[in-house]
């Protein structure tokens, strides 16, 4: 009973996702005036310099989260999912991990169970997450559009 509950639990978080997914794609036929997303400029776990802008043009979803921290772990398979989901629509799914140093060698085992193909940024730490108007809590997630304006934050789970 209580797996089916959860499982319940599951899908209507995947279709809440889903739909705010959808709604991101649509963002730019809706001409909102919205806040532009801060610069950012980090690693990948390759070494490699990834920048927001390089995606401009395409919609972003940028989590911020941790391998130690159980609700990022919890919701990473949507992302998982709605990566594979919109890639063909322009969709850009980015991690940004708040593992410290010393956790940093738990993200490529993270990367690799998760199944996750989309950039890995480490090196993020808080103030980053404060830059994009949120605070301190893991998860953080931004949906930023198309023409790189914030069209809204999930702060926690």
């Amino acid at each position: 009973m209580e797996s089916t509950v959860m499982q319940k639990h599951s899908v209507g978080i995947v279709q809440r996702v889903s739909f705010a997914l959808a709604l991101l794609l649509c963002a730019a036929a809706a001409a909102r005036a919205q806040e532009a997303a801060p610069a950012l400029e980090l690693k990948d776990t390759a070494g490699r310099d990834v920048k927001l802008a390089d995606y401009a043009g395409k919609p972003v979803v940028l989590n911020f989260g941790a391998t130690w921290c159980g609700p990022c772990v919890k919701e990473m398979p949507i992302f998982v999912e709605a990566a594979k989901k919109y890639e063909a629509q322009g969709l850009v799914v980015l991690a940004a991990s708040l593992d410290a140093p010393e956790t940093q060698q738990n993200i490529a085992p993270f990367i690799e169970k998760q199944k996750m193909e989309f950039p890995v940024l480490v090196g993020t730490n808080i103030d980053h997450m404060k830059e994009f108007g949120m605070g301190a809590v893991l998860p953080g997630t931004i949906f930023i559009d198309q023409q790189g304006k914030v069209l809204g934050r999930i702060l926690g789970q």
